[in-house]
């Protein structure tokens, strides 16, 4: 039963307005009672019945037998919630009510499709302005109003749209889409005699169809909108006449704006869209434009209200997308930019790179060639899955396909000549050794697709690829910093996705239990100090300082030492923060440091299939418990914790208690029951709180209590990465030219010399002439280019140099055998001894 005080009236009106029956009735309220007793849910709680009416309903959708609760714009429209607060409401139910991640990648999906709608409907209403004009009454009959052309649009475009699902996220198809609808309409005004509502200058310059005009006006790819109309939009709209008017196609195409046939047509379109939308529960895009729409097909509803605030105030609206003023082709995750990046090549090796694999010795094309065949067709069969029969779906795959495989050989003929170039005469062996391996390849299709996937707006994002290569992530993120250093063409959104990648391996990817991590793990882990530079380290108290072990050069390097450099970075900028959010002092946190450091080092394996945030937090409590310096609980820690812009309830909600699957060799390191028996259920989950109680305090007291203060002489605390400052080493400022800045010190006034092809320019030393030939050289590889002007700043060296390619050391990240020292900066280009 469901206690009467925790059940308001307001829920029973809902229902009541929903028709829902007695049972369906009793389960929601479960469902909720059941969640607001394990939770605390703020905000009305109107807001959280409508997120578990809307998961119910989803849920049912498999069975014939139960029917649709109703649309999410009916629910919304009922509980005075708009979609900006639903998409954040819907998101912590299913976490909390612990839903499939079927319920995450559709509320995922209707969110990407909300957002590119709001765009899409932001870019039709001034280009619908500009064309037509704003006839608001006729002198007799009245055949047609700008406001029902408008209507009409908007409508038939969303119609249309919905044949096709896999491009409702797709901003530039979708605007492709829109511009073709729009020529439609005004073809057909042409032909219907409704040439008053066009404007005279548009008319004259396209008096039958306008979409060369639109492209051009408003940053469409007229090739793009052409294949769209006939492959699309045509097929779709014969089909919809055919349908409506139940006779021959051919004389109706350019006449449903008649007035023998406006009618008609204009409630097919209606009836037909608010069809869909009760069937797919799915978002009624027409409240974007309609004041009067009935958003439920029975006539009894007597639901007519404007929902265009049931979005979010203006505010809010441009948060959810504050790039409306961009042309679409601009904003849907630089799709435009991968085909600049890749025009003029093709899916296939380059006649350059198969020269060079042909120099390399006894390494024939062949192979590699053989190698992509394999993975594309692992690709092809993961992403079409049942699809072979969607035309749209096999032409978009195809084209995607071809995009990653082009990008796959780019980069590859630009590392291998990289590597060439910098071993010179001992490259042949060392280069066919990294082309024979299997595992270097499937890094590099991995990312190009990555690239791609992105770059195209899909939500096959990582880990799809790597696990349809059956690629380990540790494998993975050893390509990701030498892709981005070598392909300058990427763009600023493109490199953010993959160094987000790269955070999201470091953190837990690469602890998961079927890591391939695991098997390499050495048997003493290097410690902070040990894979660090010592002027990259923040000493702030290692006693006694005279003894300090620390050397002027890491003490281990290779691939691996790299990996630990990188995750001590990455934990040590999250404990920064979090302490500065606890106003942490120096000394404790530096304790907490040690604390994160020695587990990492020393109880390594209760890192397996948990997550290095788990650790740094536990880190924190467990100090401030020991030191008695802390005001702080628990919950106050994940309370600062969640403004992190990396961090998940479910980091702290959903930690491994125990699994039955490890080996007893490590079972000492990552349960610990107080009782030591072995627990024999598969796994044991449980929060942060349960995790430290029952894991981590068993594994790390007796050490904490060792760095309570004023202990004595003996004590050393591990010390933190250093704050990075402004780079050192040359960085490239431009995309299309070698041009290079670097600061030098103010206290050095000595002039560089020009040398080895390059030109440099150095404020208030060097001559005018010197900046004056590199605007020349700018200037003279691409016309359209300006000058390059700079103000005096504290960049202070402008270097034109003809190539980088020595800096990068891919062989080192793959071929363990190659000892040669991860590089980050210039001033670490050192050799193993």
């Amino acid at each position: 039963m469901v206690a009467d005080d925790i059940v308001s009236q307001k829920f029973f009106s809902i229902f009541d307005a929903l028709a829902i029956g007695n049972n369906i009735k009793n389960q929601i309220l479960q469902a909720y009672v059941r969640i607001n007793d394990s939770f605390s849910l703020e905000g009305d709680e109107v807001h959280w019945l409508c997120c578990a009416l809307y998961c119910y309903g989803r849920s049912c959708e498999k069975d014939s037998e139960t029917e649709p609760i109703a649309s999410i714009a009916r629910l919304l429209s009922i509980s005075k919630l708009n979609f900006t607060t639903f998409f954040s409401k819907i998101r912590k139910w299913i976490d909390m009510a612990n839903l499939s991640s079927t319920f995450i990648e559709r509320i995922e999906n209707l969110e990407r499709s909300f957002r590119v709608s709001t765009v899409v409907y932001n870019k039709f209403i001034p280009i619908f302005n500009d064309i037509f004009e704003t006839v608001r009454e006729t002198n007799h009959t009245r055949p047609l109003t700008f406001e029902d052309l408008l209507k009409l649009t908007w409508h038939l475009y969303i119609l249309i749209k919905s044949n096709f699902p896999a491009i409702r996220d797709d901003l530039v198809n979708t605007f492709h889409l829109l511009l073709c609808c729009i020529d439609y309409m005004y073809s057909n005004a042409v032909h219907s005699n409704h040439v008053y509502l066009i404007k005279a200058h548009i008319f004259e310059l396209a008096p039958t169809s306008i979409l060369d005009h639109l492209c051009t006006m408003y940053n469409g790819k007229l090739k793009d909108c052409m294949s769209i109309k006939e492959h699309w939009w045509k097929p779709a709209m014969k089909r919809l006449i055919t349908e409506s008017f139940k006779t021959s196609v051919i004389p109706l195409y350019n006449s449903v704006l008649s007035s023998e046939h406006f009618s008609t047509f204009t409630s097919a379109v209606a009836v037909k869209y608010a069809k869909y939308v009760e069937s797919n529960l799915d978002m009624d895009e027409r409240i974007y434009l309609d004041t009067d729409c009935n958003y439920e097909t029975s006539e009894s509803s007597g639901v007519k209200e404007n929902l265009m605030n049931r979005f979010a105030d203006d505010s809010k609206l441009k948060q959810v997308v504050n790039f409306e003023k961009l042309p679409p082709v601009q904003i849907t995750h630089q799709s435009v930019y991968l085909e600049a990046l890749l025009d003029g090549l093709l899916p296939e090796p380059s006649f350059q790179l198969l020269s060079f694999l042909k120099e390399c010795e006894a390494c024939s094309p062949n192979v590699v060639i053989n190698r992509v065949k394999e993975m594309s067709n692992a690709f092809w069969a993961a992403y079409m899955m049942d699809n072979f029969s969607d035309e749209e779906i096999v032409s978009m795959g195809r084209k995607r396909l071809n995009f990653i495989k082009s990008l796959y050989y780019k980069l590859l003929e630009s590392i291998l000549l990289s590597e060439w170039q910098r071993l010179g005469d001992n490259a042949g062996l060392l280069v066919f050794n990294l082309v024979m391996q299997d595992v270097f390849h499937k890094c590099l299709f991995c990312i190009s697709s990555e690239i791609v996937l992105f770059s195209c707006n899909c939500t096959r994002l990582f880990p799809w690829t790597m696990d349809i290569l059956e690629l380990s992530s540790y494998d993975f993120y050893k390509i990701i910093e030498v892709v981005v250093k070598i392909e300058s063409g990427l763009t600023k959104a493109v490199v953010k996705h993959l160094n987000s990648i790269e955070e999201t391996i470091l953190e837990s990817h690469v602890w998961q239990s079927d890591s391939s991590f695991w098997n390499i793990v050495p048997d003493t882990i290097p410690s902070c100090a040990d894979v660090n530079y010592s002027n990259q380290l923040d000493v702030q108290r290692t006693l006694p300082m005279d003894e300090s072990p620390l050397g002027e050069r890491p003490r281990k390097i290779g691939s691996l030492a790299l990996f630990f450099r990188k995750v001590y970075l990455l934990a040590s900028l999250r404990l920064r923060d979090l302490g500065e959010r606890l106003t942490v002092e120096t000394d404790i946190l530096q304790r907490m440091w040690t604390v994160f450091e020695h587990s990492l080092v020393s109880h390594t394996y209760m890192l397996k299939d948990r997550h290095i945030d788990q650790i740094l937090m536990c880190s924190c409590y467990i100090v401030g418990k020991v030191t008695r310096r802390s005001n702080w609980s628990f919950h106050d820690i994940m309370r600062h914790y969640r403004f992190q812009p990396q961090a998940s309830n479910k980091v702290y909600r959903s930690v491994l208690i125990r699994n039955s699957n490890l080996s007893p060799d490590n079972i000492e390191h990552v349960t610990r029951v107080p009782n030591g028996d072995f627990n024999e259920s598969l796994e044991e989950r449980g929060d942060i709180i349960k995790f430290y109680n029952e894991v981590f305090v068993l594994n790390l007291q007796e050490f904490s209590k060792s760095l309570v203060p004023n202990r004595g002489p003996t004590e050393i605390l591990s010390p933190l990465p250093a704050i990075k400052t402004r780079p050192h080493s040359p960085r490239c400022i431009s995309q299309t030219h070698n041009v290079y800045v670097s600061p030098y010190k103010s206290s050095s006034k000595e002039k560089i010399p020009n040398s080895n092809g390059k030109i440099i320019y150095q404020f208030s030393i060097s001559p005018a002439k010197n900046l004056h030939e590199i605007n020349q050289l700018i200037k003279a590889n691409d016309p359209k280019k300006r000058a390059l002007v700079l103000e005096e700043t504290d960049l202070k060296v402008i270097r034109l140099d003809s190539s980088l390619l020595d800096k990068y050391k891919t062989l080192q990240r793959f071929d363990q055998s190659v000892s040669v020292s991860p590089i980050l900066s210039d001033d670490e280009y050192e050799m193993d001894d």
